[in-house]
């Protein structure tokens, strides 16, 4: 079993996210300073990974219904060496972001009040809350481009990224509606209900599926990308707006959230594969 210390920090998350800058780097030319880009990507990286603690201590409660086998409910990791952990993730993102320049170090303090602000107060909100943690995520591919050297290159993976994570965002607030019920939050789920939940991740899943060909006609990526798309990401998601989202019971919802999860995987390969 892999150790509290490195599963509380979520490493198949923040290989996304590492793999989320560098695939914008090399979208927007890689034209800058590759050690400025791997200093700044490292300190995303870490104030990230301190953030998911963070989560997961504000979390506790409801994880121990919704997801009893994650470190701190199981044990794995108790409270105090979790927060020193945070503490130290913290400390050296904000030494490296320094040491990546003004402009990084900026962007990485905007993020860190961002998160803090939706730790505080914006996650009992609801919808916005999602809104929030989406736009949160998708603005780092705008950053990797930023670091390549052409931020508007950035664009495209970014609305892509935004819809895709907002969908799995409600999907998995539609499966954790017992816990969440149970630790006194709020969510868009238990405002709407859950045809209501299902009715609007679906119009985002479907705007997903609209979105995914048009960079192909503007022209940004080649055939490789749009065949890739077309098949691997349009149809799954069809398959699973049928069939998960169709009967959103606890075990479909879970697949559903993995299935999005790995679409983000593969529209990140069709990217790099199918750049002009």
């Amino acid at each position: 079993m892999m150790d509290g210390h490195l599963r509380i920090i979520r490493p198949a998350n923040l290989m996304i996210t590492a793999s989320a800058l560098g695939l914008s780097y090399v979208l927007a030319g890689a034209e800058k300073s590759f050690i400025r880009f791997g200093l700044s990507s490292l300190s995303v990286l870490l104030l990230v990974a301190g953030f998911y603690i963070i989560n997961d201590l504000s979390d506790r409660k409801i994880d121990r219904v919704s997801h009893p086998s994650r470190p701190l409910p199981a044990g794995d990791i108790g409270r105090a060496e979790a927060r020193r952990l945070s503490v130290l993730l913290f400390l050296g993102a904000a030494m490296l972001g320094a040491l990546s320049g003004a402009a990084p170090f900026f962007a990485l303090l905007v993020w860190a009040a961002t998160l803090t602000f939706y730790e505080r107060g914006l996650k009992q909100t609801g919808l916005p809350a999602n809104v929030l943690v989406s736009l949160t995520i998708s603005s780092v591919l705008l950053f990797g481009a930023w670091l390549g050297g052409d931020w508007k290159m950035g664009i495209p993976p970014a609305i892509f990224a935004f819809l895709l994570h907002f969908g799995r965002e409600l999907v998995k607030d539609m499966a954790d509606m017992d816990g969440d019920r149970k630790g006194g939050r709020k969510t868009y789920p238990m405002e709407a209900g859950i045809e209501g939940a299902r009715t609007l991740t679906a119009a985002i899943l479907t705007a997903v599926i609209l979105f995914s060909p048009i960079p192909f006609f503007l022209d940004l990526f080649n055939m490789i990308y749009l065949i890739l798309i077309l098949v691997l990401v349009d149809l799954v998601l069809v398959v699973g707006l049928v069939f998960y989202l169709g009967n959103p019971d606890r075990l479909n919802l879970a697949r559903m959230s993995r299935l999005l999860k790995g679409e983000m995987w593969i529209g990140m390969a069709a990217m790099l594969l199918g750049r002009n």
